[in-house]
């Protein structure tokens, strides 16, 4: 299903010139974990994960890739400073000046009014977690979007909504880095 997509997406999406400055202003990073963090709108039933479990797979990431930078996608303007200022990692890259929630509302809520420059923030974030090499995500129509563009990223993510046994562990996370990158 994926592979479909994906080859629909290759096919016939192409970010325009203005969109695909934007894309490299927010991620300029090659060697990159993406992340798309959402906690402000998760709804029907899926539970919002803490802060904590994103940071343990980040600083994974940056011990096992010998210093990758981090690409954040997020809906809450309220945890950058957190992830920028305490994280172990050298580089955090997000979109600069863009419309985020303060933590309690969904931006869809807050921002009803600017729906053209919320969607192409969020164009924007797709695109920019696709350019990374891992990705670690929840259940969202984004996530799906930045794997379809990046059909690669399928065997190099991990779904924190997943259940049980099927969550990748931080430190199987980190061993699939560390290979990853020997091989590169």
């Amino acid at each position: 299903m994926r592979q479909r997509g994906a080859e629909k997406v290759s096919k016939y999406f192409r970010p325009q010139p203005r969109i695909q400055e934007l894309i490299e202003q927010a991620n300029p990073a090659t060697k990159c974990l993406s992340m798309h963090i959402r906690l402000t709108d998760k709804g029907h039933g899926r539970k919002k994960k803490p802060l904590e479990l994103f940071q343990s797979y980040a600083e994974a990431y940056a011990e096992a890739s010998g210093g990758g930078s981090l690409f954040v996608a997020t809906d809450d303007g309220t945890i950058l400073n957190t992830i920028e200022t305490s994280w172990k990692i050298s580089k955090v890259y997000h979109q600069k000046n863009i419309l985020r929630s303060s933590g309690v509302d969904a931006i869809f809520r807050t921002f009803q009014n600017e729906t053209h420059r919320t969607n192409t923030e969020g164009i924007v974030d797709m695109y920019a977690m696709s350019r990374c090499d891992f990705f670690v995500h929840g259940f969202s129509a984004m996530a799906e979007a930045a794997i379809y563009i990046n059909p690669a990223l399928h065997n190099r993510s991990v779904n924190v909504d997943d259940i049980g046994e099927e969550v990748v562990s931080v430190p199987t996370f980190q061993k699939l880095v560390e290979e990853y990158y020997k091989k590169r």
